[in-house]
């Protein structure tokens, strides 16, 4: 796992914690997973985030609800600094 990945995913998940990106459920969608990508991180294009998305789902930092929606692991901060050590 490239560090930089990790450095963004930790960037990407802090504003999701911290904004109004979640429904009352806790659920973001993948438009606004996109959005705060390309807002934080080099990346843009959908291709590629989705790709991250997914790998940050194997990394459980994510978890999945259908194909539109995402939760974020309640111990997301503990799984980066994990991978932030390697």
């Amino acid at each position: 796992m490239a560090r930089r990945n990790v450095l963004d995913y930790e960037r990407v998940l802090a504003v999701l914690e911290s904004s109004n990106f979640r429904d009352k459920e806790g659920y973001v969608t993948i438009s606004d997973l996109e959005s705060v990508f390309v807002a934080v991180t080099d990346k843009v294009r959908p291709e590629t985030i989705r790709a991250h998305v997914e790998q940050m789902c194997r990394l459980n930092l994510l978890s999945k609800r259908g194909e539109l929606s995402y939760r974020l692991s309640d111990g997301w901060r503990d799984v980066v600094k994990l991978y932030k050590k390697v």
